[in-house]
């Protein structure tokens, strides 16, 4: 009963100690995306030593030049001309970049603070803390908690709202691209960070719209010969597409489906119909425009 008694006062005591450390490091768990209070003290950069992260802004949620500072170890960058700050920060510890045999703990910190922007049209301004430096590595357009991170990967999941035909919202996958540079003397190096999407082939889409003329389907994305047609006047579904230049569209029982061709001119999207190229609002009704 003693023994048990002893045991139980350890695992109190252990579980004590791990609550402390998470209360005295806000998301120590890598590849994990937590928010963080300004006056948060971590380890940002895996050296061993504490920094001190401090965040400040003016505006609010419905000013659309706001301002806001992140220092990190008494290294400030500043952000204006900003669209409706959330008001909050959120970081990511990320494992070591550039060496995948490398397994020493967290080596950087992505800091993102978030903006509605205008017409719900999400932004986050993202920085890396690493080597004890902070920089800029450009943004990500979703709210954080829309976003994950994948490990085996190193690439950050975000939901975003789609550039081709209407109102919609697809997957997209970034990663954190590296650049180095040398001075003719191999002393004076320079590492580069900046965040780029890697596109899918394909995003499932799903939107029901009216047919508004006949329309010529491709068998695939490769063969040029049109292999169906869908009459006017009926219901369909734009089922997948590259959000560049390919939609793939189907009747609603299935039978009748392929591929058309998009352009984007300007602001409008434009439906390769035959051998011309139509307004998509000339081809399908029904589209959702939400601002």
């Amino acid at each position: 009963m003693k023994k048990f008694a002893l045991l139980l006062l350890a695992l109190t005591i252990a579980l004590s100690a791990l609550g402390a450390l998470a209360d005295q490091y806000p998301g120590a768990e890598p590849w994990k995306i937590y928010m963080l209070d300004s006056g948060a003290v971590n380890d940002f950069d895996g050296d061993g030593d504490e920094e001190a992260f401090s965040f400040s802004m003016t505006g609010d949620a419905d000013s659309w030049d706001g301002q806001f500072t992140i220092t990190v170890d008494g290294l400030s960058i500043s952000q204006g001309n900003c669209c409706e700050l959330c008001g909050e920060v959120y970081v990511l510890h990320i494992g070591w970049l550039g060496y995948a045999s490398r397994d020493d703990g967290y080596y950087a910190s992505l800091f993102i603070v978030p903006e509605y922007g205008p017409s719900d049209d999400p932004y986050s301004y993202c920085y890396l803390y690493e080597d004890g430096e902070l920089i800029e590595v450009g943004g990500l357009p979703a709210l954080p908690h829309n976003m994950s991170a994948d490990p085996s990967t190193g690439m950050i999941s975000v939901q975003i709202r789609a550039d081709m035909v209407g109102t919609w919202s697809r997957p997209a996958d970034y990663i954190l691209a590296t650049g180095y540079s040398w001075g003719e003397d191999y002393e004076n190096f320079q590492r580069y960070r900046h965040l780029a999407e890697v596109p899918r082939p394909i995003y499932p889409m799903g939107m029901i719209v009216t047919l508004k003329r006949e329309l010529p389907l491709m068998a695939s994305q490769t063969d040029r010969v049109f292999s169906a047609n869908l009459a006017p006047d009926q219901q369909v579904i734009l089922a997948a597409t590259d959000d560049v230049r390919w939609l793939y569209v189907t009747s609603l029982d299935g039978q009748t489906r392929g591929w058309v061709k998009m352009t984007r001119v300007e602001w409008q999207t434009k439906i390769a119909v035959g051998d011309i190229d139509v307004n998509i609002d000339d081809v399908f009704g029904d589209i959702l425009y939400a601002d």
